[in-house]
Order: structure tokens, then C-alpha cells, then sequence
């Protein structure tokens, strides 16, 4: 190896990516070249002087804002007018383009040379940066050589092997020797000081690259050398090491210890960890090591997990299982599994029912509805309040609604919860103008379509609280609303406003008939027995019950309703009915009770007598 290649080697090191073979002769030529032994200890001081630089601002060279504030200073002085002024005008972009280059220049070569700038500022209790050291001279074989032979060398130059093999017995022997130190399932902080043991001792046996040596000892059969190889190799781990250490987690006499190297080395073992939570031959140890992780960490790493299944694989077990994992980490979950439902990979059941079994999810997520923002990640994060909250959610979605870019998102939300005090909330915010007709129209069918008790209890409760308070005013629009929604599931609540006398004859009387539409047979025998009930001031109420009795089952139902009657009453009412069913039009109200009025007389008056 000549001294150009050991000096890109050095610099390949210095950013752990030089290989195990590259290292070792890059050992061999530095034990007998002083120069590039000099460049080593210069690159040395060079990091560790900028590893005591403080880190500039973000901001503090952005090479985009820069051009974009350039350009705009060349656009306002520069009139767009003319075809003279485009020479002008490349000549202002090139002369700007220079001083660019050579201010960002400065700034990387002041950044990157090997002495530290004359005063520069460090923060308090941060030791000053090394003393200026020269660059040492090239060789003289660098300097006056030619072309050709001083080029890269592809290959690096045998090493004696027996001078490898002596080495790897010592390391092992250093590694065994030292072992009683190391807990079984030592801390980061216990492993790091067992590595600086480690290393103290291997100082004596000659500048090799013990920790690439030590990966290959992963590969041994002695699994106590294994595990402590491992945790020797999780301190400082690069990017080969990691892999090497991954690859390590199958051995299930040594996944532990490995699991252990894993987070020692910290977030770069992420994607590694993740491949390996994917793989089940690898998982169990894992999730050892995630299990060891801080708690900031494990949420990322497993959706990063999660993220690698495809779309063939989120069913199998081991994504069942990377999932129950990341919904058990608590609120840090919950932007990864919006962001899953968002991209697809979780319908909204999935995620109430991973949701719902977590204590910490209801709090999180009204939490989260209440900082909810406009995007797709906001309108799932409120229809997931919504469903697993309940009606706890609907304060913070009723604010919502004031928030134009969530508005319908929220009111989406509110009738997911589909519960008669949903139902009873939509009706209150319509008649205080915050909502408009069309929508509450739809957001109430969607509510009596998820649960059709809702209806009911909201009738109920709104009854209730009017007789209580003497304010009937509610409990008029929330009757209104029942009558206005066309569907079959909102007939039991039709049954209870027909039923209840506390509400206003005109809704009662729109009651019955809305059931004569939507109801079904059933409904005609239970409105027979309601109409036998009513009496002579009832006269509207029982016609429209019985025309709703003949929509539903025809004359036979209707004689049987009018039971009792006299021939000539029971004759008159069913043709009544005939014609208006032959002449195909609406039969009001008004007209049947006139055919209905000595029927409803005569049975007031023979009850009237048979009373004592």
C-alpha cells in the first residue's frame, strides 16, 4: 500500500466505512510510515476540534434561501423591458453565482482545515480547541514520483497470517479474561466501561482493527465469547458493525447479549432492528432489544417496522405482533397509527378497536382532536375522538365546528358517535343557527342509520326536560326533525311522538303518518291497537292512524280496526278509504274524521254509560 491510498483509507476510517481487509493493511503501512502515521494524528485533532465546535444554527447557511434572495434582488434592479438587459443580466447572475461559490467556499474551507480559526468561540466549560499542528510534509516519494507510480492500489497487500492469527488469539484471550466484568445484562454505561477495558488492554497488542476484528468473532461457535464480542462491538458500533450485529440476533444463545450491542449502539440500529422485528426467525431477540430501548425510541423504531410490511404481510403474525408492540408504547403511538390509517394500511374499525382497548387513548385523542389541524391525518384523528371517546368527545368537536377547515369533519365526527345525545346536539347547534339544514339533515340520517334508538331516547329526553323546565320550544324542533327523517329506523321514535300527549297534535298527527310510509306490517297491528284508544276530540289523530293502518295493510286491516262500528259507519269509512286509494290521491286527515266522527261519538258515548 502506498501513501496516497493509506491516506484515503485514513479518511474512510475516520467516517467508519473502511473494511475489515482494508484496515488491516492499513495497520501494516502505518507501523512503518511515519508520515502517514503524522496525517492520522492530524485528522485525529482535526475531529476532535470540530467535534468541540458548536453546531451552527439551521439557518446559518441555506444555500436555496441564499440563491432565492439573490435572484429576487437581480429581479427588482434589473428592468424586465428591454432585450438589451438579458446581457446584463446573466452577467449580474454569474458575478452573483461567483461570490456565492466563494463565500460558501470560505466558509467549508475554515470549517474543514486542519488549524482552528484564531479566536474562535466556544461555549462555557468547553475545553479550546487543540494547538495548530502542521500538516506534515508528503513523502518524497509522493512528491517526485511519477503518475504511474503512485497509483491507487485496488488490492491491499497480503498480510502474514500468522501475524493475524497471533492477533485474534490475543483479542479473544483480552475478551475472555475480561468477561467477569460484564453483567449478564449490563447497562450501556456498565458495556461502555467494559469496552474502554477492553481497549486499554488491547493497546498492548499492536495498532489492529480490534473491534472489525471482533465481528468476525460473532461467527464463533463459543457463544460466551460471542456474547462478549457483541457487547465490546455495540460500543461505537458503525454502520458495519450494526450489520454485523443484526445478522448476530438468529443464534437464540446469544440474541440477549446482541439485542443488549443493538442498544448500546443506539437510533443507528434502527433500520437494522426493524428489518429484524420483520423477520421471525429474528423477532423474539428484537423485541428483547426494544424492550431495553428508551421509551422515545420505540415508537419510531416500530413503525418503521411496521412501514416495511408490505401489503401481502400486515396480516401475517409478525405484523400483528409489531403493532400490538406500538399501540402498547401509549400516546406515542397515535400520530403513527393516524398516519397508517391515512396511507391506508388500517381501515378506521382497526384502529377504534386497537384504540379502545388502551387506557390512554381517550384522553390522547381529545387531546389531539383539539389541536386538530386541516389534513387528512386531522378528519381521521376527529372520526377516531369520535368513536373511541364517545360522548366525552363531543365538547372538543362541537368547538370544531368553528374551525372552517374542520368544520364538516367535526360534524362528521359528532353523528359518528350516533347517540341520542348526539343526535339531540346536532338539533340544539341547528336551532342556534350554527349549522345549516342541508347538512343536519344528512348528519341526523346518519346518526338514526348507525343506531335507531337514538331517535327514541332523544324524544324521550327532550320530553322529559320540557316538562320539567315548562320550555317546549326544543322539543318541538327535535319532533320536527324526527318527522323529517325518511327512513324506517326512525319509525319506533315516530311510534313514541304519535304516542306521547306531551308533544303538539299537528306533530303526533305527521307521526302517524310518516309510520303509514316507512313502517311495515307489524307497525299496522300496532297502530290498530293505538287506534282503538283514541277519543272523539281525537278525531284528527284517528284518522290519520287509520290511513296509515290502510297504507300499510289494506281494507282488511282497516275493518279490522274499525271493529265494533255499526255496518253503515264501518261501509262509510272503508269507501272513504276506497276512493281515495282508486283515485289515486292523498286522503286528508280532515275528511276521514268526518267519516269517523259518529264511530268516535257512539264509542264515547256506550263507554261514557258503561262507566258506573
Amino acid at each position: 500500500m502506498n501513501c496516497r491510498r493509506a491516506r484515503r483509507d485514513l479518511q474512510l476510517k475516520s467516517d467508519d466505512r473502511l473494511t475489515f481487509e482494508r484496515e488491516l493493511a492499513l495497520g501494516a503501512h502505518l507501523e512503518g510510515c511515519a508520515d502517514c502515521r503524522a496525517f492520522e494524528a492530524t485528522l485525529e485533532r482535526i475531529d476532535e476540534t470540530l467535534a468541540r465546535w458548536p453546531e451552527p444554527a439551521s439557518d446559518r447557511i441555506d444555500l436555496d434561501a441564499a440563491l432565492a434572495r439573490i435572484n429576487a434582488r437581480i429581479d427588482a434592479e434589473t428592468p424586465d423591458v428591454a432585450p438589451a438587459a438579458a446581457p446584463r443580466r446573466t452577467a449580474w447572475i454569474a458575478a452573483a453565482a461567483v461570490v456565492f461559490a466563494l463565500v460558501v467556499g470560505a466558509l467549508a474551507w475554515r470549517a474543514l482545515r486542519p488549524e482552528a480559526p484564531a479566536e474562535p468561540h466556544f461555549a462555557e466549560n468547553v475545553p479550546p480547541p487543540a494547538p495548530r499542528v502542521e500538516t506534515p510534509t508528503a513523502p518524497k516519494d509522493l512528491v517526485e514520483a511519477p503518475d504511474e507510480a503512485v497509483a491507487l492500489v485496488d488490492e491491499p497487500e497480503p498480510i502474514d497470517p500468522d501475524r493475524v492469527q497471533n492477533a485474534r488469539e490475543f483479542l479473544r484471550t483480552t475478551l475472555t479474561e475480561l468477561e467477569p466484568q460484564l453483567a449478564t445484562a449490563a447497562s450501556t454505561d456498565e458495556a461502555r466501561a467494559f469496552a474502554a477495558s477492553v481497549d486499554e488492554a488491547l493497546r498492548t497488542g499492536g495498532s489492529w482493527p480490534w473491534r472489525r476484528m471482533s465481528e468476525r468473532l460473532l461467527r464463533e461457535d463459543d457463544a460466551a465469547l460471542v456474547r462478549t464480542a457483541a457487547r465490546y462491538v455495540g460500543i461505537g458500533a458503525d454502520r458495519l458493525s450494526i450489520a454485523a450485529l443484526a445478522s448476530t440476533l438468529e443464534r437464540p444463545d446469544c440474541a440477549d447479549a446482541v439485542a443488549l450491542a443493538l442498544r448500546d449502539a443506539g437510533a443507528a440500529t434502527h433500520p437494522a432492528l426493524a428489518d429484524a422485528l420483520r423477520d421471525p426467525s429474528r423477532s423474539q431477540a428484537a423485541f428483547v432489544a426494544l424492550s431495553v430501548a428508551p421509551d422515545a425510541d420505540r415508537a419510531v423504531l416500530l413503525e418503521l417496522a411496521w412501514r416495511g410490511f408490505d401489503d401481502g404481510r400486515r396480516e401475517s403474525d409478525a405484523a400483528r405482533a409489531v403493532l400490538d408492540a406500538l399501540t402498547s408504547t401509549g400516546t406515542a403511538a397515535l400520530a403513527p397509527l393516524v398516519d397508517a390509517g391515512v396511507r391506508g394500511e388500517l381501515s378506521e374499525d382497526r384502529l377504534v378497536e386497537l384504540l379502545r382497548g388502551e387506557s390512554w387513548s381517550t384522553s390522547a385523542l381529545i387531546d389531539a382532536a383539539a389541536r386538530a389541524r386541516r389534513s387528512a391525518n386531522g378528519e381521521l384523528t376527529l372520526l377516531l375522538c369520535a368513536r373511541v371517546a364517545g360522548e366525552s368527545a363531543l365538547e372538543v368537536l362541537e368547538r370544531q365546528l368553528s374551525n372552517g377547515d374542520l368544520h364538516a369533519a367535526a360534524l362528521d365526527a359528532i353523528a359518528a358517535i350516533a347517540s341520542p345525545a348526539a343526535f339531540s346536539r346536532i338539533v340544539t347547534l341547528h336551532s342556534a343557527g350554527q349549522l345549516e339544514f342541508e347538512e343536519v339533515d344528512v348528519a341526523l340520517h346518519a346518526v338514526t342509520d348507525a343506531n335507531p334508538d337514538a331517535p327514541l331516547r332523544a324524544l324521550e329526553a327532550a320530553a322529559d326536560a320540557a316538562a320539567r323546565s315548562g320550555d317546549a320550544s326544543f322539543r318541538r324542533a327535535l319532533s320536527g326533525w324526527v318527522l323529517s327523517l325518511e327512513t324506517s329506523a326512525a319509525v319506533p321514535a315516530l311510534h313514541a311522538l304519535a304516542a306521547d300527549e306531551r308533544f303538539d297534535p299537528e306533530s303526533r298527527q305527521g307521526a302517524l303518518l310518516a309510520i303509514g310510509e316507512l313502517g311495515g306490517l307489524d307497525d299496522a297491528d300496532r297502530l290498530i291497537e293505538r287506534f282503538r284508544e283514541f277519543e272523539a276530540r281525537d278525531r284528527r289523530l284517528a284518522a290519520a292512524c287509520l290511513i296509515a293502518i290502510h297504507r300499510l295493510d289494506g281494507e282488511a286491516a282497516a275493518e279490522r280496526a274499525l271493529e265494533g262500528a255499526t255496518p253503515r259507519i264501518s261501509r262509510s269509512v272503508v269507501a272513504t278509504l276506497r276512493q281515495s286509494r282508486l283515485r289515486d290521491r292523498e286522503l286528508s286527515t280532515h275528511r276521514l274524521s268526518r267519516a269517523l266522527a259518529p264511530w268516535l261519538d257512539e264509542r264515547g258515548t256506550s263507554e261514557g254509560r258503561s262507566q258506573p
